[in-house]
């Protein structure tokens, strides 16, 4: 994309965004979204103007996307976490998954999905309650 003028589409909704400071500055956005995109390498988008519309058209490899989230946060993928629990569980068998989650600076969901395969290989085991229980370090 080249240099070009930035004449707001709808001035009192810009003047808005930018007084809140959601703004930066006038005229930089479709050259910031360009860079992300390269950034991320993904397609640049297509701008599209007819008036009195603008609207931009992202075509973006979404499976490839989702494909590698899921690898990333994979269980299978996550022996620190497994580590950090069993340390965490070793100092303090009461210790809660929001404790956990806290500490580790992961989502619970993310701690419990770890936990839950910790349990399935018989490394840790929950005695009792939920609320009054403790953890039992197996292996």
């Amino acid at each position: 994309m080249q240099k070009h003028t930035s004449e707001p589409f709808n001035p009192q909704i810009s003047n808005t965004f930018f007084r809140a400071g959601l703004i930066e500055a006038w005229g930089r956005g479709t050259l910031k979204i360009i860079n992300e995109c390269k950034k991320y390498k993904i397609p640049a988008p297509v701008f599209k103007y007819e008036s009195p519309a603008f609207w931009l058209e992202m075509n973006a490899n979404k499976k490839k996307n989702v494909t590698d989230n899921v690898t990333r946060m994979s269980p299978e993928m996550s022996p620190e976490i497994d580590d950090l629990i069993i340390k965490l569980i070793t100092g303090n068998s009461t210790i809660t998954t929001d404790e956990m989650s806290e500490i580790i600076g992961k989502t619970k969901r993310t701690v419990l999905r770890q936990i839950e395969k910790l349990k399935a290989d018989g490394i840790i085991e929950r005695v009792g309650y939920t609320k009054g229980g403790h953890w039992k370090i197996l292996k």
